[in-house]
C-alpha cells in the first residue's frame, strides 16, 4: 500500500503509512485460505481470514471484508446527521451527493444462479437484513456504480 494523504494529521507529515500483505494458501482439506495483514503508521491491526473454493473465491471475499470494514469507518467518520438537510439563507435545499453501498450476504439453497440471485430480492428479505453505508462525496469525485440488472422474461422480444 502506498502512503495517502490525510488531513486528520495521523503524523507529523498528515499521511497515513502502511503496508497490507496478502497472503494465499492451500489448505489440507481442498480450500483455501486469505490472510490479509495490516500495519498503519508502524502499528498492526486486526488480520483478516477468510475461506475460499479456490484462490480467487478466498481473495474476493477477504477483500469485501476489508472493504466493508474500511466504508464503515469512513461513514462513522464523517458523523452527519441522517436527518440533516442544509439550506441556503435563502431557504433553498442544498443537493448532496452520498455513495450507498447495500451488501447483503447469505447462503441459499436453490437450483439455479438465477433462483439464488432473486431469493433474496423478493419480499423485505433484502432490505432487513443488508448492511447499508452511506458516505457523502464530492460531486466530482468519480465513483464507478455497481449495477446488477437482470432482464425481465416480458422484456425479451
Amino acid at each position: 500500500m502506498v502512503a495517502t494523504p490525510n488531513t486528520n494529521g495521523n503524523d507529523k507529515n498528515g499521511e497515513i503509512i502502511g503496508t497490507l500483505k496478502i497472503t494465499v494458501l492451500p489448505k489440507s482439506d481442498g480450500l483455501y485460505v486469505c490472510q490479509l495483514s495490516r500495519s498503519f503508521n508502524g502499528f498492526p491491526t486486526d488480520d483478516i481470514s477468510c475461506d475460499g473454493q479456490t484462490p480467487e473465491h478466498a481473495l474476493a471475499i477477504g477483500f469485501e471484508q476489508l472493504a466493508s470494514e474500511y466504508r464503515q469507518k469512513v461513514e462513522e467518520s464523517q458523523n452527519i446527521p441522517s436527518m440533516a438537510v442544509e439550506k441556503t439563507a435563502a431557504g433553498k435545499v442544498i443537493e448532496k451527493h452520498f455513495h450507498v453501498t447495500v451488501h447483503y450476504e447469505c447462503i441459499l439453497e436453490e437450483e439455479s444462479i438465477f433462483l439464488a440471485h432473486q431469493a433474496p430480492l423478493m419480499g423485505n428479505l433484502l432490505a432487513e437484513d443488508s448492511q447499508v453505508t452511506v458516505i457523502a462525496v464530492d460531486p466530482a469525485l468519480q465513483v464507478e456504480k455497481a449495477v446488477r440488472w437482470i432482464k425481465d422474461e416480458e422484456d425479451e422480444d
